[in-house]
């Protein structure tokens, strides 16, 4: 399905207008098949639809981000090319499970896809959108990675997509409750797949301790290919150099490569590092680094 912006702009007007009125929400949401698409439910906090044909459900804060515009094309491109038939791959911080999803679709039925999560809430949006799409190469462990085995905390916000062991820059952290956490060496210690293709880490801001946690893994499969989110704004709030993590990657001899969805000119660890110092680059501003050696 393709993105619908201008018609999630006039759901979202006529939203606004018709609650002014004080037209019960459940009235106003009834709108949104008609007004964005017959696809389109939402209900409350949560929304459903159509996405690069899966059915998902999320919450709704993310409409703009499946309905409005393509979900991280680059990022989804970059799966599709580097995840074949039969690979296995690894989703850790995987939300409401879209990229499990799209990673089940390129493995497919031999292939096998784990996706890690901590959030119980996101959890459950990732079970009903496996039973959903009726995917079966999907494995969910309920845990953080981190670089060792026990119990840390986490922080949860009004964005489910930013949950994290730290404060995140942008949103407020509203609770926080106490999760296992585990390194990807001893998942696989136990796994011990034939083969592994793709490891994705997406755990705001505590990516250094993924990594130091899977160095037996990435040491034993030396062919397998790293989708490493860069936030900067994330690094500096926790008080470490931005430049951790590619500086991190570069010494375990990846080859290091941008795949920045906000199609700006950030297109090297250099350029974002001199628009950093400089004050130019947008607080908001992440992109996912594709390793490989």
């Amino acid at each position: 399905m393709s993105p619908r912006p201008v018609q999630l702009f006039y759901f979202n007007r006529i939203s606004s207008i018709l609650r002014r009125l004080h037209v019960p929400p459940a009235l106003v949401d009834r709108l949104a098949p008609l007004v964005i698409g017959s696809d389109v439910h939402v209900h409350g906090d949560a929304a459903q639809c159509n996405v690069d044909g899966f059915h998902l459900t999320f919450p709704r804060r993310f409409l703009p981000h499946f309905v409005g515009s393509p979900y991280e094309p680059e990022t989804i491109r970059w799966l599709e090319s580097h995840l074949p038939p039969g690979g296995v791959a690894i989703d850790a911080g995987s939300h409401v499970g879209y990229v499990a999803i799209v990673m089940a679709r390129c493995v497919g039925a031999q292939g096998q896809v784990f996706a890690i999560e901590p959030a119980v809430e996101n959890v459950l949006q990732i079970v009903g959108n496996l039973r959903r799409n009726d995917l079966c190469n999907v494995e969910i462990l309920p845990v953080a990675l981190s670089d060792h085995a026990g119990a840390a905390r986490f922080n949860l916000n009004e964005s489910s997509d930013s949950f994290g062991f730290y404060d995140h820059p942008n949103t407020a952290t509203t609770a926080t409750r106490i999760v296992p956490t585990v390194t990807l060496d001893d998942i696989l210690n136990d796994i011990r797949p034939q083969r592994l293709d793709v490891i994705k880490v997406d755990v705001e801001g505590a990516e250094p301790e993924v990594l130091a946690g899977m160095s037996q893994t990435i040491a034993l499969h030396r062919d397998v290919k790293l989708l490493v989110e860069w936030f900067p704004a994330a690094y500096l709030k926790r008080g470490v150099a931005p430049d951790v993590l590619p500086r991190h990657l570069a010494s375990l001899g990846y080859d290091v490569s941008l795949l920045d969805p906000s199609h700006g000119d950030y297109r090297s660890v250099e350029v974002v590092l001199e628009a950093l110092q400089n004050g130019e680059l947008p607080p908001a501003w992440y992109c996912n680094l594709a390793a490989q050696r």
